[in-house]
């Protein structure tokens, strides 16, 4: 087995005066047709460490080429019985002609009896769910599968929170991409689930991981079949309401190397509504009453090719591009009541068309090499990533209460870019059951949004630039952070204790090429139109595991976490979505800082899992966004109402998580999960104070039976209490 791995990383070049070619066809003994991909291998007798080998093409055939000497032969497929023989004297030319291989009706006998492997692992500081276990993901999204997973809730927008947690951070491929963490709804309904090998739910990082994600890491891999040659898939999915979305998953493995290549496709119609409830004292109005009709249409496609090459048994390089496409068709209608008491006193609607185009590319290179002791390596990746966003919109507004006349319109033009670079080096050194780690990782990302909005003169019928709203914001994050941790194992505790520090640098601004002191007085006179700021912080953690047996163990952790806020917390203009409630974004709000703890148990018996976890979360500078209105600022006599992040006290969050895995028979597993917590938060805000509590109950349970005839049956139910905020 040593020897045919050694084969499949790397094949030794051997030079020598007088070499001789070896060459046959290897074919199936019962059904007398050639084997494809068959591993042909010749061992040096004096030097173990020179081996040369091959594969066998279309016909079964092969032909390798060795100096004269004395050679330990061998023909190996898998499920056959493999064909040896020893010191063989090669000192000229041999056609072995045609090798016969017959089952090996043992191991056919072995495989039947090793049950399925489960679709949930339970790790020291993770859980790892296995998506291709998962029949109801075969065709799917990632969203949809990750809804099954524990500890995790997709809501109805495809936003993703680890037990409540909405502040996820996630890693594909165990490194950050940036198409994903710029827009994690978007990108993880239109990955398909069939590209995807596994998803790890990692609670309590240790050092190693970025600090950022207060709730948590979700690290997606992606497929990358091992078996020799080329194998596939191809998935087709139908949905209602209207979705259409196709995979096609290949894979080609050769002594060298290993291409892997994910394509699909999505197409989603994606209707939905929202309400606005607005009272009002002392005004023109008591109360308007807002409706929004929402229907979108997404359609378009990802790429994924990612390369693995093994230059030598001991360096392996790997590459990798990530392309995604997708345009998105919406259409919002907003209708506003306005009333005084029971008299409606006027209707407006608004028709807004947009249109938003957005070509995400990532590439990504790295190596790892492997010294001579077995676990220690050094390993180092750059990546980059291009995200090239358009919106053009439209935005009519008419008088509807009694006739159809036109009030306003104006058109928007949205363009965002983003550049986003990654550098990583990582080190890791073991000594028996210890095991020392560092590295560093530089996150540098630029990113740019250039909004320009005219209006239409009802006078003239011409489109005029709105001087006052047009504008440029550029925001950039730089972000240096070292790590170290240790490794160790006495008898029955373990643990893993790490300090990781972080560099922080945040600058932006918002310009305008027209009449600053009116952007100044929209946005209000209290926000700097440039800001920056700089902050060095430590990210100490520490996992300790206890095995009582083989089949109980206990795990504590204990980390801080750190929540940077996403660039529209921070853009100070204001959105444009309605004119009587807009979101603005706020340059001077602050991290997030927590500190997690989590204490699981596990007890395995015949036929049953059982993990249990308690959890605890302290959380400094909680962001919570407030609605108010904005002093001296009226759309037709309605003040307009404005939500803003702002930075509470503290928050705490304590919760309690069960699991169960119960295999009482070979044909059938289920899976029972149950997660409820309690979030409190403190904080007064101008006079307002915002203390609340609120609680949030998810059960899930999977069910999955072997039917005869090879079919597989799953059934998947999912329960999200409602929760009052």
């Amino acid at each position: 087995m040593f020897r045919l791995l050694l084969f499949l990383f790397s094949t030794s070049i051997i030079v020598a005066q007088n070499t001789y070619e070896v060459s046959g066809q290897v074919f199936d003994k019962e059904t007398q047709e050639a084997l494809e991909f068959a591993n042909v291998i010749l061992t040096d007798t004096q030097d173990a460490s020179n081996v040369v080998g091959t594969v066998t093409d279309a016909k079964g055939k092969f032909s390798l080429t060795v100096p004269q000497g004395y050679y330990h032969f061998k023909v190996a497929f898998i499920s056959y019985e493999s064909i040896n023989i020893q010191n063989k004297l090669i000192a000229k030319n041999e056609n072995l002609g045609k090798l016969y291989l017959a089952y090996d009706t043992n191991q056919l006998q072995e495989v039947e009896v090793v049950s399925e492997k489960s679709p949930i692992e339970l790790k020291l500081d993770k859980k790892i769910y296995n998506i291709s276990k998962d029949l109801t993901a075969a065709g799917g999204t990632v969203s949809d599968a990750l809804n099954n997973v524990p500890s995790v809730t997709v809501d109805v927008e495809g936003n993703i929170s680890i037990r409540g947690n909405e502040n996820v951070t996630i890693l594909l491929n165990g490194k950050p991409s940036s198409m994903i963490s710029s827009d994690p709804a978007t990108a993880l309904a239109q990955l398909s689930a069939d590209a995807v090998e596994k998803v790890e739910v990692i609670t309590s990082p240790s050092a190693k991981y970025d600090a950022a994600g207060t709730g948590g890491i979700l690290n997606i891999v992606l497929k990358k079949d091992k078996n020799l040659g080329l194998n596939g898939s191809a998935t087709l999915t139908l949905g209602v309401p209207t979705q259409s979305n196709t995979a096609l998953n290949l894979n080609y493995r050769a002594a060298k190397y290993n291409l892997t290549t994910n394509l699909g496709t999505f197409y989603k119609g994606r209707p939905g509504e929202l309400d606005f409830y607005n009272t009002y004292e002392d005004d023109d109005y008591s109360a308007i009453n807002e409706h929004r009709d929402i229907k979108r249409k997404d359609i378009g496609g990802t790429l994924n090719i990612g390369l693995e090459y093994y230059l030598t048994e001991k360096t392996t390089l790997n590459g990798s591009i990530f392309g995604r496409v997708a345009e998105e068709n919406d259409n919002f209608q907003n209708l506003s009541n306005r009333f005084d008491g029971d008299l409606l006193l006027s209707q407006q609607q608004i028709e807004n068309p947009q249109t938003e185009l957005d070509k995400t590319a990532q590439f990504d290179l790295g190596a790892t090499h492997k010294f001579n002791k077995e676990g220690h390596q050094i390993s180092g990746d750059v990546q980059y990533t291009f995200d090239d966003e358009t919106i053009e919109q439209m935005a009519t507004t008419y008088e509807v209460l009694t006739t159809r006349s036109l009030e306003a319109e104006e058109i928007i033009n949205v363009r965002e870019i983003k550049n986003n670079y990654l550098a990583q080096i990582d080190y890791v050194n073991p000594k028996g059951e210890r095991k020392f780690e560092a590295g560093y990782r530089g996150t540098f990302n630029n990113e740019s949004k250039d909004y320009f909005l005219e209006d239409l003169d009802l006078t003239t019928g011409n489109y005029l630039v709105n001087e006052d709203l047009t504008n440029l914001f550029e925001y950039s994050t730089y972000i240096n952070a070292w790590y170290a941790q240790y490794t160790n194992k006495w008898d029955k505790l373990s643990f893993i204790l790490g300090l990781r520090m972080e560099y922080t640098h945040l600058e932006g601004e918002i310009s305008t090429d027209y009449d600053v002191s009116a952007l100044q007085n929209l946005i209000g006179e209290e926000i700097q139109l440039t800001f920056q700021e700089d902050y060095l912080e430590p990210f100490p953690t520490l996992n300790i595991g206890y095995d009582f047996s083989e089949d109980t163990s206990v795990t504590f952790g204990i980390n801080r976490r750190i929540r940077r806020a996403p660039g529209f917390f921070i853009n100070p203009f204001p959105s444009r979505s309605s004119q009587t409630n807009i979101f603005q974004g706020n340059p001077a709000i602050l991290p997030v800082f927590s500190t997690n703890y989590e204490l699981a148990f596990l007890r395995k018996w015949k036929g049953l899992t059982f993990n249990a976890s308690a959890y605890y979360q302290n959380a400094a500078n909680y962001f919570h966004v407030v609605h108010e209105t904005v002093d001296g600022v009226e759309v037709d006599g309605v003040p307009v109402i404005r939500a803003t992040p702002i930075n509470l006290e503290r928050s705490e969050r304590r919760g309690v998580e069960l699991n169960f895995i119960v295999n009482p028979w070979h044909w059938w597993r289920l899976n029972l999960g149950f997660n409820g917590y309690e979030f409190e938060y403190t904080g007064v805000y101008n006079g307002t104070d915002f203390a609340s509590t609120d609680y949030a109950l998810k059960t899930n349970v999977i069910s999955k039976v072997n039917l005869p005839y090879k079919i597989n049956w799953q059934t998947t139910l999912n329960y999200t209490a409602g929760r009052r905020t």
